[in-house]
């Protein structure tokens, strides 16, 4: 795992970056810590503009990532795993709700997140979120999000986090370091 650099640690904005890290399950008590994302009553509003929770999507299998609009490196990398991750499902009989949270609520507003859907090319049934600092922050600190700000740039870990139908976390990727297997064994 790298670190945030020493001018970030100095101001108190250093987080863990682990971008490429391997991929693991949780430990106990983040599992009922993962159970409050879809229990929570943290308000979003999607790309389209409706409020919502995640009880929204409680019954189903639930991917959910943070990531920001004006990200060159990460989030496209991670949006095009969730894609392949989307895919491998698919072919599999499988079907998951790919929610992603911005990390950037301030500046990714709903017009922003529905041009950032389509001009990725997104798929329809994905939920691009935006929601107040507070709860933003609630959501990185349940899947251990590390973000670090700095002028007009955020560092911030890539996690892919799989919840089940009841809520409870099976499974979070640290990075890109996941393939059909591990995908096939959180959504069982």
């Amino acid at each position: 795992m790298s670190r945030a650099s020493p001018l970030l640690a100095a101001i108190g904005l250093a987080g863990t970056l682990s971008a490429c890290a391997a991929a693991g399950p949780l430990a106990g008590g983040r599992a009922d810590a993962a159970r409050s994302i879809v229990e929570s009553s943290w308000s979003w509003t999607d790309d389209q503009g409706i409020s919502s929770t995640f009880a929204r999507w409680r019954g189903s299998t639930i991917v959910t990532t943070g990531f920001f609009g004006a990200c060159t490196l990460r989030c496209p990398m991670t949006i095009d795993k969730l894609r392949e991750m989307d895919d491998i499902l698919r072919s599999h009989g499988r079907f998951a709700e790919f929610v992603l949270v911005t990390i950037d609520p301030d500046h990714d507003t709903v017009e922003r997140l529905r041009r950032l859907k389509e001009s990725r090319h997104l798929p329809s049934r994905w939920h691009l979120l935006r929601g107040s600092r507070e709860d933003t922050r609630a959501f990185g600190s349940v899947l251990g999000l590390n973000v670090a700000r700095d002028s007009n740039h955020i560092d911030h870990d890539v996690k892919v986090a799989v919840l089940d139908a009841a809520g409870t976390l099976v499974r979070t990727f640290s990075g890109w370091n996941f393939g059909e297997d591990d995908i096939l064994a959180a959504t069982d």
